[in-house]
């Protein structure tokens, strides 16, 4: 009789803990509709939740701003930057994305909630609520003391990839077209029209194509692999670029227009008397401008396509892309006052055409070293 009062006292602390457990247990799912990585981790949780007799909570992020909202204030609570979806809360855990490893760990830590109890990420939000602050769908939600717009990628490295992306060898080939055209019109208020009509022509079709390949990418769920890719595009553009510092050829290939395009732009420019000409001519050039400098806007595109919900990545890529005009802007408004010419404008390029692909290479390095360590690290 005392042997079995002994086991009993001994099992009443597991029964509690199971009972807690199974009574609290909760799983919280962020995920957004026509994410493929979401369609894979759906099933797997929602079998989970079965086996194991738990609650699985939930948010469509994509479509809905109550929703996201609430997934950058659970994030905030948590102490995490948002990284994307499909993200996954439990007890004081979080899982990002999905692979066979992290379904593993996630089985492996709803055991150990039901062995020891967990609490709910309800909970969790409950007791961070008085230092989380309360979102609405149209805020970035990123802390005050976040240097990261989203994991693995800072601002300064969004800026600096704009940078260089609009002071590039090639876009400097592009803004020269751009005085040649607006000059060729004559008046000075049809100067700064046509400047700016074709400045933001430009930056339409550019931000268009860009967020056409982040949608593919996120549509086709081959962003990590597209990641290993842009990686390779960094240091081969970087390489390239450094050596034409020391060896310089005009039209090189992916860091220049090539010389056989260029017979064909001047040509299409000397149609461009109007300020809706030079917006064609900016829609123009831009199929030209993406294949020899999209080395910069790719690393963006990829780091946005592995760890960004589409409401991050479209603002960002608008920043990205109106930092990427700036010099287009810039040099409408000096022609418009008089203060260069075309000429003028080629000699400096010609000076300094050795120098500018020296620092874009060694930029372009940078940013493939950073994307490097970022995945070693498990940023992305």
């Amino acid at each position: 009789m005392i042997k079995k009062v002994m086991l009993l006292a001994l099992l009443i602390p597991v029964f509690v803990s199971i009972a807690y457990a199974e009574e609290n247990l909760e799983i919280w799912l962020f995920y957004g509709r026509g994410c493929p990585h979401c369609a894979e981790m759906k099933p797997f949780l929602e079998n989970l939740a079965q086996k194991y007799n738990i609650t699985l909570v939930e948010y469509e992020i994509y479509f809905n701003k109550t929703n996201l909202a609430l997934f950058y204030n659970v994030s905030n609570a948590y102490r995490t930057k948002v990284q994307g979806v499909p993200t996954v809360f439990i007890d004081k855990a979080v899982f990002v994305g999905q692979s066979a490893k992290i379904d593993k760990e996630i089985e492996e830590k709803v055991k150990e909630c039901l062995a020891v109890g967990c609490v709910s990420p309800s909970d969790v939000l409950k007791e961070a609520r008085d230092n989380v602050t309360i979102l609405t769908g149209s805020k970035s939600g990123l802390t005050k003391e976040s240097t990261e717009i989203v994991s693995g990628l800072t601002w300064s490295t969004l800026i600096g990839a704009a940078a260089v992306d609009s002071i590039n060898p090639c876009t400097l080939a592009i803004q020269l077209i751009l005085l040649t055209t607006i000059l060729a019109i004559g008046k000075r208020i049809k100067v700064l029209l046509a400047g700016i009509s074709f400045t933001l022509a430009i930056y339409t079709s550019y931000l268009l194509m860009g967020l056409g390949i982040y949608s593919a990418l996120e549509v086709s769920g081959i962003s990590h692999l597209f990641y290993y890719f842009v990686i390779l595009i960094a240091v081969v553009v970087g390489i390239l670029s450094i050596r034409d510092y020391f060896e310089y050829t005009p039209g090189g290939w992916a860091v220049e227009i090539p010389m056989r395009w260029r017979p064909l732009l001047k040509k299409l420019i000397k149609g461009a008397t109007s300020v809706p000409g030079a917006a064609l001519i900016g829609f123009f050039c831009s199929l030209f401008l993406l294949p020899c400098s999209s080395g910069p806007y790719l690393v963006i595109l990829g780091l946005l396509a592995k760890a960004s919900t589409r409401s991050i990545a479209i603002p960002l890529l608008l920043v990205y892309n109106f930092i990427f005009i700036l010099p287009m802007i810039g040099i409408t408004l000096i022609v418009y006052l008089g203060l260069t010419s075309v000429e003028k404008a080629h000699e400096w390029r010609e000076r300094n055409i050795r120098k500018i692909h020296l620092i874009s290479g060694i930029i372009m390095l940078g940013l493939a070293a950073l994307l490097v360590i970022s995945l070693l690290k498990g940023w992305v």
